[in-house]
């Protein structure tokens, strides 16, 4: 069965403000996930991966309907999160402690599988690639 779109230029300011929530909810959990301190793939990959997809399932609608039915409104919208966004995602490409832990992981953790070695070596080489 075919179901609506819901995200739409009425409702979409309101879906602006949930991903502008999450962007500092985000912010308190890596905070809190950095105080931990036995870090583990479970306790500190896991949780921050899961953040960011609750983040990207927000916005996503979002860039996507600017893309398919783009408006005056859905641009202003889009437009005004991409500063914010981008500023998000570089300090957290730049944060040395969030790097340091995942290098700690990856060196200390015996139990981690095959993808979850290659899940860490792709998140340290964005880290270096981001210039931390």
């Amino acid at each position: 069965m075919f179901r609506e779109f819901e995200l739409n230029e009425d409702n979409i300011e309101k879906q602006k403000e949930i991903v502008l929530e999450i962007i500092k909810e985000n912010e308190k959990k890596i905070k809190g996930l950095l105080e931990l301190e036995n870090k583990t793939y479970e306790n500190f990959i896991t949780p921050y991966q899961l953040m960011h997809e609750r983040l990207n399932f927000y916005f996503s609608p979002i860039s996507h309907l600017n893309s398919v039915k783009n408006s005056k409104k859905t641009q202003e919208v889009y437009s005004s999160l991409l500063p914010v966004l981008t500023e998000y995602y570089t300090k957290l490409g730049q944060n040395r402690n969030l790097y340091e832990a995942c290098k700690k992981i990856y060196k200390e953790d015996l139990n981690l599988n095959r993808e979850q070695k290659k899940v860490l070596e792709d998140l340290i080489l964005e880290f270096e690639l981001s210039g931390v």
